[in-house]
């Protein structure tokens, strides 16, 4: 028989749990520091995330700061100021209709053949309801680049744009000679003797 054969395994005897603090009795005072240091290392710091707004939400501007675009039929607000007496003093007509605001573009709907209105880009149409059309299709191309837009002067046609524009969520405002009608539902600016004058 081999003296040198299979030793039965002797079962272990459970360990104690170590109290806190208590060195393990294979670890050296280096061993514990190394694993106290892993043990205290500070979390690193979570990203923060910045949300980033919307490019095509408009942003918040004061009265004074919004960006208008101007749209003027020039040859029906020439006939209101000839209905008074006047002329239209055209180059009042582009800062009273802005006030202080800053004008991206202000274009104006002229008879073919007349003198191009200081201030303004000319639009020549053959009639009232070219001008109308030529209104529309511009003011829907200018929306993206102003914070309001304004029209002029009151109409049956200029009324029904300007609900359309308001109705996609854009400031609109109307300007007229007259005062507001009674059953307007947008801000109208009233033009006054300044954009006037008596040759």
């Amino acid at each position: 028989m081999d003296p040198s054969g299979p030793v039965e395994s002797q079962p272990r005897e459970p360990r104690e749990p170590r109290a806190r603090g208590e060195r393990h009795p294979q670890r050296g005072p280096h061993d514990d520091r190394r694993h106290r240091d892993r043990d205290q290392r500070p979390t690193p710091p979570t990203a923060s995330v910045t949300a980033v707004p919307d490019r095509h939400t408009p942003p918040s501007r004061g009265a004074n700061q919004a960006r208008v675009g101007i749209l003027v039929d020039l040859a029906a607000l020439r006939d209101q100021a000839r209905a008074k007496g006047a002329e239209l003093a055209i180059h009042r007509l582009r800062a009273a209709l802005a006030g202080p605001r800053r004008v991206v573009r202000a274009i104006s709907y002229t008879p073919i053949g007349s003198t191009p209105p200081s201030g303004f880009e000319s639009r020549p149409t053959e009639d009232r309801a070219a001008a109308g059309v030529r209104m529309a299709i511009d003011a829907m191309t200018l929306l993206p680049e102003v914070d309001v837009l304004l029209l002029a002067p009151i109409s049956t046609a200029v009324r029904q744009l300007a609900a359309s524009v308001r109705a996609q969520g854009h400031g609109v405002e109307l300007a007229d000679f007259s005062p507001a009608p009674e059953d307007a539902d947008l801000p109208v600016r009233q033009l006054g003797r300044d954009c006037l004058f008596v040759p």
